[in-house]
C-alpha cells in the first residue's frame, strides 16, 4: 500500500512539475539503495540478536534448573557474571539495531524535502521555468504525502524483515527430526529397567532376630 502511494505521489509530480520532477525522483532513487544496504544490515544484527537471546535464555533456564547444586556449591557469582557477559552483549546488539533504525528514520524524513528542494531547483534554475502558486502549494502538499510514505516504509520493511526471521526460525524448528523418546537400555524394556543374572540373596542374621523379636512383641 505504501509503495502504491510513493508511486503514484511521484506520478502526480510529474504532471504538475513536468521534468522538474526528476530532481525529486533522482533523490529517491539514491535513497532507495541506500535503504536496501541498511535493510540488509538490519537483518543481520535481528539474527545476531535472536541467537544471542537464545543463548543468555538457556543459560537462565540451566542456573534456574540447577539452583540447589549452585546454592550448595557457592557458583551464584560464576553464574551471574556468566549471564551477564551474554546480557551485555545482547544489549550491545539491540543498541546498534535501534541506533540503525533511528539514522534510518531520520534520513528518509529528511528525503521529501531534499527531494522537493531538488526539484525546485531542476525546473527553475536549469530549466529556467517559473513555478506558480498553484504548482508551489500543490507540490509541497504532495511532497508531504511522500513524506508520509517515505517515513512508514522503512517501517513497513523493518517489520516484514523481522516476520521473515521469526518464521524461519520458526520453520528451522519444525523440520527438525522428532524424537521417539529413550532408547530400549535407557527407558526400560519388557524384562524392567535393572536385570540380574546369577544373583544370591539372603537375609542377614540382625535383620531376621529383629522381625522374630517384633512379632514375639506383637503376640
Amino acid at each position: 500500500l505504501e509503495g502504491a502511494q510513493l508511486v503514484l505521489t511521484l506520478a502526480l509530480l510529474f504532471y504538475i512539475l513536468g521534468p522538474g520532477a526528476l530532481g525529486g525522483l533522482a533523490v529517491c532513487l539514491v535513497f532507495l539503495p541506500l535503504n536496501a544496504v541498511v535493510m540488509r544490515v538490519i537483518k543481520r544484527l535481528q539474527d545476531r540478536l535472536m541467537k544471542q537471546k537464545d543463548r543468555r535464555m538457556a543459560a537462565v533456564s540451566e542456573a534456574l534448573g540447577a539452583i540447589r547444586t549452585i546454592k550448595l556449591n557457592g557458583w551464584e557469582d560464576e553464574f551471574e557474571a556468566r549471564i551477564g557477559a551474554l546480557r551485555a552483549k545482547e544489549i550491545a546488539t539491540l543498541r546498534a539495531f535501534q541506533n540503525l533504525g533511528a539514522i534510518t528514520s531520520t534520513l528518509w524524513l529528511c528525503a521529501p524535502s531534499m527531494a522537493a528542494l531538488a526539484s525546485f531547483l531542476v525546473k527553475n534554475v536549469l530549466l529556467h521555468e517559473d513555478i506558480t502558486a498553484s504548482q508551489g502549494f500543490t507540490s509541497l502538499t504532495l511532497f508531504q504525502l511522500l513524506s508520509v510514505s517515505m517515513t512508514f516504509l522503512p517501517a513497513v520493511l523493518n517489520q516484514a524483515i523481522q516476520s521473515w526471521v521469526g518464521l524461519r526460525r520458526i520453520a528451522r524448528f519444525i523440520s527438525l527430526p522428532d524424537v521417539d523418546g529413550l532408547p530400549a537400555a535407557a527407558g526400560g524394556g519388557e524384562g524392567g529397567f535393572v536385570e540380574i543374572s546369577r544373583g544370591s540373596f539372603r537375609w542377614s542374621e540382625a535383620s531376621i532376630g529383629k522381625d522374630a523379636g517384633e512379632e514375639g512383641e506383637d503376640g
